[in-house]
């Protein structure tokens, strides 16, 4: 993701690659507890690259706290974690 840390958002990259174009894609944010914040992303992709933009809100649009984030991309079997920090 870029920035990071990051205030007010940030936004992340991902790929899907040509051998899981069936594969539905998912991107979830975590907090440090492990506990669901926001599911950006839950749909069948076409490959190709793509970028979004979190605005550090949580599935009802309030503003999370600062800390420590997690987000996590699902693809078919592919998984990437990534950390991230917002700073207010």
């Amino acid at each position: 993701n870029y920035p990071n840390p990051f205030n007010p958002s940030t936004v992340i990259s991902f790929t899907v690659p040509l051998n899981s174009q069936r594969a539905n894609t998912k991107l979830t944010i975590y907090n440090i507890q492990g506990e669901v914040i926001k599911e950006l992303v839950n749909e069948n992709l076409s490959p190709g690259i793509y970028l979004i933009r979190w605005n550090g809100d949580n599935k009802f649009g309030n503003n999370v706290s600062s800390g420590v984030y997690f987000y996590e991309v699902r693809n078919g079997i592919n998984k990437f974690v990534g950390k991230m920090n917002l700073m207010k």
